[in-house]
């Protein structure tokens, strides 16, 4: 591109030089152009733009400069010649790292390509050591039953005055208490190296959580356990410790030996028992070594505690299903990281208390530190969902510790908030109109404290961007002893079907303003819901009678697993009951168990469920809002990002479908529908809405298994606005104002927005006015 103006604009140019450059990434919307200064004026006009020179030499003829794009017609207006050389130089930049991370991964994946024994680990810890002096700090949490050391590493930024690692938060992330589980230490060791090769790179986010958490990773907590399953392949899926009288071995499970509620349900007394809880709570070296280490460590602020399989985050408790204290921050974030996990690599996991999530379990680890000690704490089920169980294949490990990454950076963004505000139960999608929703928000100090005032409510339409449209001050509740501030306040009555996004707000100590959900959790920046109006319907099917589905619907093809209404048999691949845990009513491909895994699982084609036929025509002088949710679970291993299940619209009965794909997982779906289309297609809402469901089986190997539970269309139906004439108010001079713009064939008069101003306008209109 070429610019040539002769056009004196030195005082432009030099006003223009004051501007300052981004705060996030100082490289954005930068440009670098060759400009071709004929003058000295045109020189010094050159370099007064420039925010950097780029050539080695430069005079009158040539000189290479950055800066901001919008400073380019002030170049072309001193009358310089110039090219654009680079586009873009924080894409450019941004591609260079993309490069050097794609070698360096090139580089260290070698590593990760196989599982490694216990020396292969140890050694590994000595090698950050030896490469990160200034990062590293090594950790013996004790020795085993048999003697062996239990190694682990402390990353943390360096220290500094102003910044004194003995004053960070304290993560400890620990694995392996159960020996089989070998993907296990492997993404705790994949975690070290991606602080500490973030940290090096200068990646903005890692090196802010390192500046700010003293990370601990214990990579194998029952040393001799895992020892013992790498000694020879008939002993590869030894769970427990190496527990036994010199002659007969009969091991303890470490993860039940703990003293917080130790010796109840989801534990054993029987020493043969893969739950074998021992003799009394902490009886083995490793554990009681482990209890230790977390007691003495005073900066705790948060533990994690890696196992496998399934892909799951659990919370606590794993004794009782009564609630935690800290029920509303367990579940926020417990959410948080299943969306992170989501972006990061596609994958599912689910999430919730360990006792419902999965199933009960006394005397662990994650609910004595959060009993005993009083910080929360989680267990991670990395993967998979059981189609391979505790022998992951190794192609798999690299994503699967990519994964708990993802988790781990989301409960560090937490840790790091100079103060934590949540807000209670997971909130509604729909609001009644006549009822303004109650938000309940909790308060609590983290790396500082709040200056003690109430937190402040926000909210307003999903178009405003910046700052909201309202804030109310919340009420302070009545506080139980010990417990942290809870705060109240109502979300006032909004438009009928317009959704409502809103957060919660509170000031720390400095000043400084902190969000829920926080502003660390990437696309999770605010809550929503949408208006309700009764003036429509809701369709919600639990399966547990026939509704009108089609199962096996026409265009069917596969040989195997079917859709059929039942209760769903358990097996490796597939849930056992529905989503609600009733064991009962859910579409499912292929219910029954069988004599193996692959037995009944979708075969040789695909498995269409088709929904009831829904009317989903608006009344006259109103519009719609339709969504759709359900819950699913889907198995599509072992080829995920290959067969999908998939969901599909129709607006004309079924001739035409429009798709959207699904991966892996159990998950709730949810699918807004809105301004008369079929999932932004074009197409008008009419009585001939229908949805349907495709499981597919199209390549080989592939390991197929849906089910379909708590299905739920909501139709809303809100008056559209008859004050025509903007007065405030609907009544006669509407009409009037009405007709008179619809005689003279005014674009405002298309009320029916057809395109164009006939008679459906005046019935539009009319019947928009008589509901007033």
């Amino acid at each position: 591109m070429k610019m040539v103006h002769r056009v004196a604009a030195i005082g432009m140019v030099a006003a223009a030089c004051a501007v300052a450059w981004g705060q996030d990434d100082p490289f954005s919307g930068r440009v670098v152009v060759r400009a071709k200064p004929e003058t000295l004026q045109e020189l010094r006009a050159a370099e007064l733009l420039a925010e950097d020179v780029w050539s080695c030499a430069w005079g009158i003829g040539r000189i290479d400069v950055m800066l901001p794009r919008e400073r380019l017609p002030l170049l072309a207006e001193a009358g310089i010649e110039f090219d654009v050389m680079v586009e873009d130089v924080s894409a450019l930049i941004a591609a260079e790292r993309a490069q050097i991370e794609a070698a360096r991964r090139q580089r260290d994946a070698a590593w990760f390509n196989t599982f490694r024994d216990l020396t292969g680990i140890n050694d590994r810890l000595d090698m950050y050591l030896a490469t990160y002096p200034r990062h590293t700090v090594a950790v013996t949490v004790g020795q085993s039953l048999e003697g062996r050391p239990i190694r682990g590493v402390r990353i943390s930024a360096p220290d500094t005055p102003e910044n004194p690692r003995d004053q960070r938060a304290v993560f400890v992330i620990n694995a392996t208490q159960h020996a089989r589980e070998w993907a296990a230490p492997m993404a705790a060791m994949w975690q070290a190296e991606t602080l500490l090769e973030g940290f090096m790179a200068g990646d903005a986010d890692i090196m802010r959580m390192m500046e700010g958490i003293d990370f601990v990773i214990i990579p194998v907590v029952n040393v001799d356990g895992y020892a013992w399953t790498w000694s020879s392949p008939n002993n590869r899926l030894w769970r427990k410790n190496r527990r036994g009288d010199g002659t007969t071995v009969w091991g303890v499970d470490l993860n039940r030996n703990w003293s917080f509620q130790w010796g109840g349900g989801g534990s054993s007394g029987n020493r043969n028992s893969e739950t074998y809880r021992g003799p009394a709570a902490f009886s083995e070296p490793e554990s009681s070594a482990l209890r230790d280490f977390l007691t003495a460590e005073t900066r705790l602020r948060a533990h994690l505690d890696i196992h496998t399989y399934g892909q799951l985050l659990l919370s606590p408790w794993g004794y009782t299903q009564e609630l935690p204290p800290d029920v509303d921050l367990f579940r926020a974030l417990d959410f948080a990281a299943r969306d992170v996990i989501f972006r990061e690599t596609r994958s599912f996991y689910d999430v919730g208390p360990a006792i419902t999530t999965l199933y009960q379990t006394s005397g662990s680890l994650p609910d004595w530190v959060y009993g005993e000690l009083g910080f929360p704490s989680w267990l991670i089920e990395l993967r998979d969902q059981g189609l391979t169980g505790f022998v992951l294949p190794a192609a798999q490990i690299i994503p699967t510790a990519q994964e708990n990454a993802a988790a781990v950076e989301t409960l560090a963004s937490w840790i790091l908030m100079p103060v934590s505000v949540t807000v209670a139960d997971v909130m509604p999608r729909y609001a009644p109109a006549d009822q303004p929703v109650e938000i309940v928000a909790t308060v609590r100090d983290g790396t500082r404290t709040s200056n003690g005032q109430p937190p402040v409510l926000e909210y307003g339409p999903t178009t405003w961007q910046a700052e909201p449209s309202g804030a109310i001050v919340m009420s302070a509740l009545p506080q139980a002893p010990g417990a942290p501030p809870s705060f109240a306040a109502s979300i006032p009555i909004g438009p009928c079907g317009e959704p409502i996004q809103y957060r919660v707000s509170v000031i720390d100590d400095l000043g400084r303003k902190v969000y829920w959900p926080p502003e660390v959790v990437k696309e999770s920046r605010y809550y929503e819901m949408l208006e309700y109006y009764p003036l429509g319907y809701v369709f919600f099917d639990d399966f547990e009678t026939d509704r009108g589905w089609v199962l096996h619907a026409p265009g069917s093809t596969a040989t195997g697993g079917a859709w059929e209404r039942g209760d769903p048999q358990q097996t490796e691949a597939q849930p056992g009951g529905g989503s609600t845990n009733n064991g009962r009513g859910a579409l499912v491909t292929g219910r029954a168990r069988g004599s193996s895994v692959e037995a009944n699982d979708v075969d040789d084609g695909i498995t269409i469920a088709m929904s009831p036929r829904f009317d989903l025509r608006r009344p006259p002088g109103t519009t719609a809002h339709v969504a759709v949710s359900w819950d699913r679970y889907y198995n599509n291993g072992p080829s995920p990002g290959e067969e999908f299940l998939l969901t599909q619209f129709s607006a004309d009965d079924g001739v035409t479908w429009h798709t959207r794909m699904i991966d892996g997982g159990w998950i709730t779906e949810w699918v807004r529908i809105t301004d008369l289309r079929v999932n932004g297609s074009g197409t008008p809402l009419t009585d001939g809405f229908r949805l349907r469901f495709l499981a597919q089986d199209l390549n080989e190997p592939s390991l197929v298994e849906a089910v379909i539970d708590n299905f739920r269309l909501s139709v809303i139906f809100c008056p559209r606005s008859a004050d025509f004439d903007g007065s405030g108010g609907v009544d006669v001079d509407d009409i009037a104002a009405f007709f008179n713009a619809w005689q003279r064939g005014l674009p405002s008069a298309d009320f029916d927005e057809s395109g164009g101003v006939d008679g459906d306008d005046i019935a539009e209109f009319i019947a928009a006015w008589q509901l007033g």
